[in-house]
């Protein structure tokens, strides 16, 4: 598919592969959104805020 190649090197980079469907939905969902109603605010924040639930949610994972 078209995103493979960011998937591949997403996996390398977490050493597991993610949930591809997941990622291809919220991507599209996040599209829908954004055309139906625009984003306001500084992108640079919420880029941020993204990343720290991100780090959030990777340290609550189990690790094996």
């Amino acid at each position: 598919g078209a995103l493979e190649t960011l998937f591949v090197a997403w996996d390398a980079s977490l050493g597991a592969p993610i949930d591809r469907v997941l990622v291809a939905e919220l991507v599209v969902r996040f599209t829908l959104s954004q055309t139906l109603v625009p984003f306001q605010g500084d992108a640079d924040e919420l880029h941020g805020r993204l990343r720290a639930i991100i780090r959030q949610v990777r340290r609550a994972l189990p690790r094996d």
